[in-house]
C-alpha cells in the first residue's frame, strides 16, 4: 500500500533503477574537507584553514533483478538525476559553494549482501567533489 501524505514532506530519493540497478531505500550526504591549523610560538593554534571540500555519498537499495547485481562499478559516474529541485541544491546547501559544470558523484566503493531469508541488497559509495569536472578524464601511459 502506498503512503498517504498530508503537508508537504519531501522525500529524498526517487526510486531509479536504470541508473544504478538498485530501488533506492536510502541515500545520505555527508560534507567534508580538509583542516590545517597554523600555530604560534607556543603551540597554540591561531590560525587555520579549511580546504578540498567534498561531500561524501552512501546509497542503499535492494538489487531490481535477480543475479544482474549492479549497474555502476569502481570510479563510474553517478549524477543524482532524478533529484527534486529541493535535494539537488543539496551540494550548496551543504558546502556552501556552485559546482562546476559537469561535477558528478565518483563511486569510490560497491558491495552486495545476499541472504537465504532476503532481499539481495546492494550499497554504493561515492565521492562528489565540486571543483571537478567529471567530463576531463585523464589517462596516464
Amino acid at each position: 500500500m502506498s503512503a498517504t501524505v498530508f503537508g508537504t514532506a519531501k522525500f529524498g530519493a526517487t526510486s531509479e533503477s536504470s541508473a544504478t540497478g538498485l530501488f533506492l531505500s536510502s541515500i545520505a550526504f555527508t560534507g567534508a574537507s580538509e583542516v590545517g591549523t597554523s600555530p604560534n610560538h607556543v603551540g597554540q593554534d591561531v590560525g587555520v584553514s579549511i580546504s578540498n571540500e567534498r561531500i561524501d555519498i552512501s546509497i542503499e537499495g535492494v538489487i531490481t533483478t535477480k543475479g544482474s547485481g549492479m549497474v555502476v562499478g569502481m570510479a563510474d559516474l553517478v549524477t543524482l538525476a532524478n533529484a527534486t529541485s529541493d535535494s539537488s541544491a543539496i551540494y550548496a546547501d551543504i558546502l556552501k559553494v556552485t559546482p562546476v559544470a559537469n561535477a558528478s558523484v565518483i563511486i569510490t566503493q560497491a558491495s552486495m549482501t545476499r541472504t537465504n531469508n532476503g532481499f539481495e541488497t546492494g550499497s554504493l559509495t561515492g565521492v562528489f567533489y565540486p571543483g571537478i569536472d567529471t567530463t576531463a578524464t585523464y589517462t596516464a601511459t
